[in-house]
């Protein structure tokens, strides 16, 4: 009886995190833009370009430099030497502050195009310049959430056949067959 309980608590706990990644790719639209935002890293260049930038303005709000810049000539080299220690600590808080909140976006993310993935499957490339192609699977590396994926021996030498789970998208009819191939939705 506690065995079986445990079995299905521990069934209902993998279909929470299952529908938690649906649900979250239902709040973000889901659809193929969404996807290509996400693969070719956009919220991360966003969250790094505006967090870092908002902790060196927050101090010219707080400090009215036009005040006091030009009153004697060590002013302005000070005043950027604050600016460039404000926009390092922005920095350095953006890439604390944004692990918890972009981690959770890339891997359900991931799970909603179809991770993980096994050898054999078929997926589509989201990004980089072979964005568009379907592909085969042939290695996994699960430690670091990656496949590499049969793009030819110059890519396989050059590595550029590794991709994230974000980055490809299971393929629903494989190339192999007769329909044309499409993007599992």
């Amino acid at each position: 009886m506690i065995a079986s309980r445990l079995h299905n608590f521990n069934e209902n706990r993998c279909l929470r995190k299952t529908e938690r990644a649906v649900t979250f790719s239902r709040i973000t639209g889901g659809g193929q833009q969404m996807r290509q935002f996400i693969a070719n890293l956009w919220p991360i260049k966003i969250w790094m370009g505006v967090v870092p930038l908002s902790v060196p303005l927050a101090v010219c709000w707080r400090t009215s430099p036009l005040i006091w810049l030009f009153d004697d000539w060590l002013n302005p080299m000070m005043f950027a030497g604050v600016m460039v220690l404000s926009w390092a600590v922005g920095w350095y808080g953006a890439v604390i502050a944004g692990w918890p909140i972009l981690a959770p976006l890339y891997h359900s993310q991931g799970l909603a195009n179809g991770a993980p993935y096994q050898i054999g499957d078929y997926v589509l490339i989201l990004t980089r310049k072979h964005g568009g192609r379907v592909a085969r699977v042939y290695a996994i590396w699960k430690e670091r959430d990656q496949v590499r994926v049969d793009l030819g021996e110059d890519a396989k030498e050059k590595c550029e056949d590794v991709f994230s789970y974000y980055e490809i998208l299971r393929e629903s009819n494989p190339p192999d067959q007769d329909a044309p191939p499409t993007a599992a939705l």
